[in-house]
Order: C-alpha cells, then structure tokens, then sequence
C-alpha cells in the first residue's frame, strides 16, 4: 500500500505542476482516476512521465540543465 500511495502522490505532483493546483488536490484527484478506473491509473503515469522526459530534453536543448523544483 505504502508504494501506491507514493505513485498517486508523484503522479499528483505532476498532475500540480501542469494544471496549476495544489499537489494535494491533483494526488486526490488521482486516487480518485485510481480507484474508479484503475486502469486508467499506469496510463496516466507513463502520458506524465512522457511530458517530463520532454521538458528534460527541452531544458538541456536551451541549456538549462538544472532540475526545475514545483
């Protein structure tokens, strides 16, 4: 239990970084796209880990290679 609660956290971290909400609210949002379609869950994840990836590469292009803290 203790692993998914820090997936729907990190996915909810993500989720704040892109919408502009509190991380709390974007990690119960998540649970709750969790917890009523759970397989919707580790879709999600991979679309926000995609984006990060981008915005990784985006950041070394421009050179900007510190990690950017929400």
């Amino acid at each position: 239990m203790k692993k998914s609660e820090k997936n729907t956290s990190n996915v909810g971290k993500k989720i704040s970084a892109l919408v502009g909400l509190d991380a709390h609210k974007c990690s119960a949002i998540a649970f709750c796209i969790k917890v009523i379609l759970q397989e919707a869950h580790a879709p999600l994840r991979s679309i926000l880990g995609a984006m990060e990836a981008r915005e990784a590469c985006e950041r070394e292009e421009s050179g900007q290679t510190a990690h950017v803290q929400g």
